[in-house]
């Protein structure tokens, strides 16, 4: 279910003719608006199939679901018939991305044009590659781009991050800190550079490159802060007392944010602060005072405070919750049974503590 303009009849007809002719693919998506809505069908047996075999031609439609073409390279004097065309489209070969395919095949008819002489282009097609999930396409876009242009000032950011979202954390390392010695202030860069570092095993780097993401945002994210104060937390008993004054510092700054509420309260009872741990509780909005990971957490301040029964009571009611899997569907619910069962039994304040510290060292920035 390809997507153009909201366009009809000889207008549509005239956006194809010009694709086919070579011109760049005029790109644009209207989720109501589909390719093959009645009354548009029969263009895959003119003008739309020429333009399926002007980009087969050159080596196949770029994208397909499961990072294959999703029209190959035609063999000399064979045809594409329009029924195949029709078949591969409507399949849902080319309806994953279809906006970014659309803009990947303007592009590839761009090049072509300019004879690959413009690295610019093979970046910004890379790019959607990157962002489609066709890795080993992206970094033949991204050699081009080296060869046209050895000195580009921004390749290695493009391709860093690309790197590291394709699971190369070391190569993606590399590539950004080479461009952040000459960009330090980027703020994307750092970010994904501390993703890379997380993953190599260092999360004090990646606490500092979270840091540095933070410092150098505009309008930093509570995701950003939340990673950092995972990283943190994760880096030893000497950075705790910074990932407390993170999410202080996150909180002034998003008051009610419920990802970093959690964070603050599990990192006050890790340390059995019940009074700071009571005070973010009270921010907590009352709708979500219910939900099972909230229950939670006041039954391990209960058990912290010593109200030995309340907690028991709790942790029973959460035990049985979890146990039915037609009421257990939170998908941010993450005490095992075993856990609570223990809980449940005996509550004992070093046992909570302990269940809190294994939580926050469970969290994934």
């Amino acid at each position: 279910s390809l997507t153009l303009w909201s366009l009809t009849g000889d207008k549509l007809k005239t956006r194809i003719l010009q694709a086919a002719a070579g011109a760049p693919i005029l790109v644009g998506v209207l989720r109501q608006r589909r390719l093959f809505a009645p009354g548009i069908g029969s263009l895959v047996s003119g003008q739309l199939l020429a333009v399926c075999q002007r980009l087969s031609q050159r080596g196949g439609l770029p994208l397909g679901l499961g990072g294959q073409p999703s029209i190959g390279p035609l063999a000399p004097g064979v045809g594409l018939k329009p029924v195949d065309v029709n078949h591969r489209l409507m399949s849902g070969q080319l309806a994953a991305h279809p906006d970014l395919l659309l803009q990947i095949a303007s592009l590839t008819l761009q090049i072509e044009l300019d004879r690959g002489s413009n690295p610019e282009l093979y970046l910004k097609r890379g790019d959607l590659y990157r962002r489609h999930g066709q890795w080993e396409n992206a970094s033949l876009d991204f050699h081009e781009v080296r060869s046209l242009d050895p000195d580009h000032a921004t390749i290695d950011w493009f391709e860093g991050r690309m790197r590291v979202e394709a699971g190369q954390w070391h190569d993606g390392k590399t590539l950004l800190s080479r461009f952040l010695a000459a960009h330090p202030g980027h703020a994307g860069a750092h970010r994904y550079r501390a993703a890379a570092w997380w993953k190599l095993g260092d999360p004090a780097a990646a606490a500092g490159d979270y840091a540095q993401a933070i410092s150098n945002s505009e309008r930093p994210s509570p995701s950003l802060y939340r990673s950092l104060v995972i990283t943190q937390f994760a880096s030893g008993a000497d950075y705790h007392p910074a990932a407390v004054a993170t999410v202080d510092a996150a909180l002034q700054r998003f008051p009610v944010e419920v990802s970093l509420l959690g964070l603050a309260v599990d990192l006050a009872l890790e340390r059995s602060d019940t009074g700071a741990a009571t005070v973010y509780m009270s921010r907590l909005p009352a709708r979500l005072a219910g939900l099972n990971q909230w229950q939670f957490r006041a039954a391990l301040l209960a058990c912290l405070e010593g109200q030995v029964e309340p907690a028991k009571f709790t942790f029973a009611k959460l035990l049985s919750d979890a146990q039915d899997t037609v009421r257990h569907r939170s998908g941010t619910w993450k005490a095992s049974v075993e856990i609570l069962s223990g809980l449940a039994e005996r509550p004992q304040p070093e046992s909570c503590q302990a269940t809190v510290r294994d939580f926050l060292s469970m969290l994934q920035p």
